[in-house]
């Protein structure tokens, strides 16, 4: 078997195109790729994640809704303001060493067994159902009073939205509106697609420089 060429799935440039009935679309945040594999966390480069114990903490309250391990796939991000990157890499740099910060924004889940094997058959649209019915049942698992989610503290989990882009109009108008906003920009994602551990046309980036946002 051939290795994958990644340990997760990466994304093209987008080139203007749509399926021909259009395509999921999601906000792209501005930090750092998060992968939860076998209990662990990794950048997409494979180095792991420190100052993160409540995000720990909230992913094994996760796994418990799901009836086996899941490989977890998501954005990790330091702040709330146009810098949110550049404060994200001071956290993992050095910031890490007062104390946890941060929030994870999910947006797929995969069985562990079938990320290794590179041959997850659900469908995206499939799979992004089953984590935010998941992502339900971890708020309101009874042992979700122990964080304090319902008495004020933030949840340090959130699922990516996302919004069904009908043409090259909707996904420049909606672009545009996170850009004008400060963000990064958007992610075009086939509904239809496989998760596969490589980078391909499934999924394509539509973003812009920091220095150029604001602008559109």
């Amino acid at each position: 078997m051939t290795r994958p060429a990644s340990l997760c799935q990466l994304a093209t440039d987008w080139g203007g195109d749509l399926p021909p009935l259009g395509a999921m679309a999601e906000r792209k945040h501005d930090g750092w790729r998060f992968l939860w594999i076998d209990g662990k966390a990794f950048t997409r480069n494979g180095m792991p994640y420190r100052g993160i114990g409540h995000i720990e903490r909230a992913i094994g309250l996760l796994q418990r809704q799901f009836d086996r391990p899941m490989f977890l796939d998501g954005e990790f991000v330091v702040g709330t303001s146009l810098h949110t990157l550049a404060q994200t890499k001071a956290h993992q740099d050095r910031g890490w060493k007062s104390g946890d910060a941060g929030k994870l924004w999910l947006f797929d889940a995969v069985p562990l067994d079938q990320w290794r094997s590179d041959d997850c058959e659900m469908l995206l649209w499939e799979r992004k159902k089953a984590l935010a019915v998941a992502i339900a049942g971890m708020r309101a698992d009874p042992l979700s009073w122990e964080f304090g989610w319902d008495e004020g503290i933030e949840c340090p989990i959130g699922l990516v939205a996302d919004h069904w882009i009908a043409d090259r109009r909707a996904a420049e108008r909606m672009a545009s509106e996170i850009w004008q906003a400060g963000g990064e920009g958007i992610v075009i994602k086939d509904a239809d697609s496989h998760y596969r551990r490589n980078r391909n046309a499934a999924w394509q980036k539509y973003r812009r420089p920091i220095e150029r946002r604001n602008a559109a």
